[in-house]
């Protein structure tokens, strides 16, 4: 074998060597990376947790979550009453949707919401809205026995019924 084959195979040989290490290292690197990858996320698990639950004690130690609730009937009151007496279109809407709003916020903001009769005196009743008739009835026991203002509003000009056929119904539901 001439000195330049021997030198040639030695040279693969140190080659297939390195290549051999290399793939060593590569095949350790992808281990740790790998490693890693799910350290990152357990920690992410534990930091989406951990906000979670900040969130939570948060919400709970709002200031507004310590007035007591007849402060909070006063403050809903307050802001049903501005509502009725601003210059709009209608007023009532604006009532009514104020009350609607401040009864979706928490279910303790609702209890108190449904059960104060005030927020439920102005009704807007839409007469193309099936849901707005229906759920007429509930908004009226809500009211307790306290005057009650409605608003009805006509429904589209392709409405097969008569609006008074509709405003009809709607007494007959208050009855």
């Amino acid at each position: 074998m001439s000195s330049m084959t021997h030198h040639t195979i030695q040279q693969k040989a140190t080659c297939d060597a390195d290549v051999d290490l290399l793939s060593q290292n590569v095949d350790a690197l992808n281990t740790a990376i790998d490693a890693r990858a799910k350290e990152i996320s357990i920690l992410n698990d534990l930091q989406t947790g951990l906000i979670s639950h900040r969130d939570r004690l948060s919400s709970q130690t709002a200031p507004i979550r310590v007035l007591p609730e007849d402060v909070l009937r006063i403050i809903f009151e307050a802001g049903f009453t501005d509502g009725r007496n601003r210059r709009s279109d209608c007023p009532l809407r604006h009532s009514m949707t104020f009350s609607i709003r401040v009864a979706s916020v928490c279910k303790m903001w609702r209890d108190i919401a449904v059960h104060t009769s005030l927020l439920w005196t102005a009704i807007f009743v839409y007469l193309d809205r099936e849901r707005s008739i229906l759920g007429l009835r509930s908004l009226v026991q809500r009211a307790q026995s306290r005057k009650i203002d409605i608003a009805i509003e006509e429904p589209f000009e392709d409405c097969p019924l008569e609006p008074w056929i509709l405003a009809s119904g709607v007494v007959l539901l208050l009855v």
